[in-house]
């Protein structure tokens, strides 16, 4: 296939993931120069064996870390019934420098954005020496995506901004402002972010105008 203006000889090989085929994977592990690691964002589960899967990796990978582009896929978008969300994997991801894609192999999107990706960063790591570009680090942490998921799982108005039914004005705006620091889109460049801010943004709004009848 032709990868940033190089024809060049792809060898992939998808490893089965049960006890039994261990000692052949490790096989392909020394040598590899990218890595597709899947997981079904309808299984924290699944999410969850990613730190597993990476590590026997490293153990049987002969290469230096830097120079072995990962790729985290997470698969079964299309599927309604998500648990992980997209945030809390990307976040994982990125703050380790891999890249990261959400895909449905049912409809196949961003299935081949994803491969085409992971190989053109093999191809730059080549160019650069044998070293992978770092992906920058996100622009968001784990009490923004706190943030964002206290919005999406509120009960209420009182619990998006953690106030009592007798909180004043003041108490409302107070709440408010220290959630805003989470959730403007200006500071949270999170998934999710957008629609969690106008949903704070809507709770004070409403309680406010409670206070004035």
């Amino acid at each position: 296939m032709s990868v940033k203006g190089e024809k060049v000889k792809v060898n992939f090989f998808d490893m089965s993931g049960r006890e039994a085929f261990a000692d052949v994977r490790e096989d392909f592990f020394p040598d590899t120069q990218g890595c597709i690691m899947t997981y079904d964002v309808t299984s924290k589960e699944s999410f969850s064996h990613l730190e597993g899967w990476l590590d026997e990796f490293w153990k049987h990978y002969q290469g230096e870390k830097s120079a072995v582009v990962i790729t985290i896929c997470a698969n079964k978008t299309d599927k309604s019934a998500r648990v992980v969300p997209e945030g809390v994997a990307s976040l994982w991801a990125e703050s380790q420098g891999f890249r990261y894609f959400e895909t449905s192999a049912q409809s196949g999107e961003n299935v081949e954005a994803m491969f085409t990706d992971l190989f053109g960063g093999i191809i730059d790591a080549q160019r650069n020496g044998g070293v992978v570009e770092v992906k920058e680090r996100p622009a968001f942490g784990q009490a923004q995506l706190d943030a964002i998921a206290r919005m999406e799982s509120a009960r209420d108005n009182y619990d998006r901004l953690q106030v009592g039914p007798s909180a004043t004005k003041e108490e409302i705006n107070k709440a408010y402002k220290k959630m805003a620091q989470l959730l403007h889109p200006d500071k949270n460049r999170a998934p999710g972010s957008e629609s969690a801010f106008q949903a704070l943004v809507g709770a004070r709004t409403a309680l406010l105008a409670s206070r004035r009848k």
